[in-house]
């Protein structure tokens, strides 16, 4: 039995896309790179040579919001700009994805593609896209792969990190941040990271008793706030119960007294205390006959 094509009526024209593109990163491609990646192509394979303008207007969207659409795909490897001749614009130029991997020279800004990376990104990304609404961009393993190389970062880490960020913008650059940060404070497991987030949440708690106990009970702490109460509790050692009673006692004589105020309250409670025991220690290392001197004792 033969088969046929029907030949088409009208034509309306038709754009010819390559199966690796629609494989590879139109699962995983924000909206609008996507329309404008195929305006442009469609307008190309039809004669016309647009630029940004042009896309902006049949879009509907602003010439600059064009350009990082295509700098999207310049950072995927599919298009590149050079400058141009003619105007103060670069020129922008489509890449085949076919050619590209036939020569050998497919290449993301990192291996990225089921195509090129190894297997061990496939599996991290397929146990991280199990908690997302959406799965990982291209763009998104870019950021993370770029970070986690030469590193040894559980892969429960990693989804966690995309967790925290799961509905947020630009959740590659958020989700390296994150692992940066978890990676300065010592994290080095799920447990780890679990036992910092009860810290995390405990020095809240404390945040708030201090801004409670001066009246404020609704207001964020400020970064300048953090840093007296962490110094009270790190540095000087003081616990909450003698910080909340030491700021009870403070506000009964001084209406509304300022973090500085209590800081120095707190700075010099410290000190004293600290003169205080090196006062006692160099009394204990005195000799007998230096200790018997001091107090005006004969033998």
């Amino acid at each position: 039995m033969p088969i046929y094509l029907q030949p088409e009526s009208f034509d309306f024209s038709t754009i010819q896309l390559e199966s690796l593109f629609i494989e590879e990163f139109v699962p995983h491609a924000p909206l609008l790179p996507l329309k404008v990646y195929l305006l442009g192509l469609q307008l190309l394979q039809k004669g016309q040579n647009p630029d940004l303008s042009v896309l902006a207007s049949r879009l509907g969207v602003e010439s600059k919001d064009v350009r990082e659409a295509y700098e999207y795909w310049r950072n995927l490897g599919l298009v590149r700009f050079s400058a141009s001749a003619r105007s103060g614009e670069d020129d922008i130029h489509y890449l085949s994805v076919r050619d590209l991997y036939l020569n050998n020279n497919y290449r993301l800004k990192k291996p990225l593609s089921s195509l090129d990376r190894g297997e061990l990104y496939n599996d991290l990304f397929r146990y991280v896209n199990e908690i997302l609404v959406s799965p990982a961009t291209e763009i998104e393993r870019a950021h993370v792969i770029d970070y986690l190389r030469d590193k040894d970062v559980p892969k429960e880490l990693v989804r966690e990190a995309f967790r925290d960020h799961s509905m947020q913008y630009a959740r590659g650059k958020k989700v390296v941040n994150t692992l940066r940060y978890w990676n300065d404070n010592g994290i080095q497991s799920l447990e780890d990271l679990e036992a910092f987030k009860e810290r995390f949440n405990l020095r809240q708690l404390n945040y708030k008793q201090v801004l409670t106990a001066l009246g404020y009970p609704y207001t964020a702490p400020t970064q300048a706030d953090k840093d007296c109460v962490d110094t009270w509790l790190d540095e000087y050692q003081f616990s909450m119960e003698q910080i909340l009673e030491k700021i009870k006692e403070i506000t009964m004589n001084k209406r509304n007294p300022s973090m500085n105020y209590l800081h120095a309250a707190f700075r010099n409670e410290y000190d004293g205390i600290s003169k205080k025991a090196e006062a006692k220690e160099d009394v204990s290392e005195l000799s007998d006959d230096e200790l018997l001197a001091r107090y005006g004792i004969k033998r």
